[in-house]
């Protein structure tokens, strides 16, 4: 189950309305059926080593995050 937050770096909010992703099945939903995002809204998928876009219906960004 993805679990509700946001993503910060220091004192400053990169995304507010972040979902994190930790399990095998949250990760493998990730964002299929999705019609889109906010601007503000993000989901991190930890641990990640490859993301796919089958069967999206949105072009995404990605940011790689390392542990610096």
């Amino acid at each position: 189950m993805s679990e509700r937050g946001g993503i910060w770096r220091e004192d400053h909010c990169l995304w507010p309305r972040a979902r994190l992703a930790r399990d095998p099945l949250s990760r493998a939903v990730g964002l299929l059926g999705r019609r889109g995002l906010a601007d503000d809204e993000a989901l991190w998928l930890r641990p990640c080593s490859a993301v796919h876009m089958w069967g999206m219906r949105i072009a995404i960004d990605i940011v790689w995050l390392d542990g610096t």
